[in-house]
């Protein structure tokens, strides 16, 4: 498998994916929401009360399964542009 590229690319890419999808407005409201994330968790939050896991427990747990066994980790997750989206349309906008 090929290493995945350095973070200038893999961020440059996503930039070109959001505008794909949803334009300027998805790249500005991607950028707004990952301040408003890093902002939540440098204040030391973390998953609501009950949830029973820290934020990126779940991927931690995987990278150290796949690095125990020796395999390659592919963590699936959808854009958030096609999230925001159907959350839109749920909402009737």
């Amino acid at each position: 498998a090929n290493p995945p590229p350095p973070a200038p690319a893999r961020f440059l890419a996503a930039v070109r994916r959001a505008l794909r999808l949803g334009g300027p407005a998805a790249v500005l409201l991607r950028v707004l929401l990952a301040r408003a994330v890093s902002r939540v968790y440098a204040r030391g939050s973390h998953a609501p009360e009950g949830a029973g896991a820290e934020y990126g427990a779940d991927f931690r747990a995987a990278a150290e399964a796949a690095r125990e066994v020796g395999a390659m980790l592919v963590l699936g997750d959808r854009p958030v542009e096609i999230t925001l989206e159907k959350a839109w349309r749920a909402l009737g906008a």
